[in-house]
């Protein structure tokens, strides 16, 4: 949760970048209340809701990876994580800098 309260806060600075963030859920074990739980206590909006864990599997088998996609699709970075450590909303927003300002 604390990457999201992180990104939360950051957002506008991804906004400079055109940078949209977006969550996908594919651990909430309470589905749509734990959903609804996650924005409430951290603030960010949209997390999506991945179960039965069908779209994150294809990409993501065991550990909880954060990407940054550019416009077209293609992904442009990845940061290994885990389910309880996860990369800085201030890592992101700085390799975000690096590859899409103009």
């Amino acid at each position: 949760m604390a990457q999201l309260v992180q990104l939360n806060k950051l957002e506008p600075e991804f906004a400079k970048l055109d940078c949209k963030l977006v969550t996908v859920f594919r651990e909430e074990k309470d589905g749509v209340e734990g959903l609804k739980k996650a924005v409430d206590k951290t603030g960010f909006s949209p997390i999506l809701l991945d179960t039965p864990v069908t779209a994150t599997a294809a990409y993501q088998h065991e550990n909880y990876a954060t990407y940054l996609i550019d416009k077209k699709g293609v992904i442009r970075a990845v940061f290994d994580g885990t389910k309880k450590e996860r990369p800085t909303g201030e890592l992101l927003l700085e390799e975000a800098k690096k590859l899409f300002s103009n």
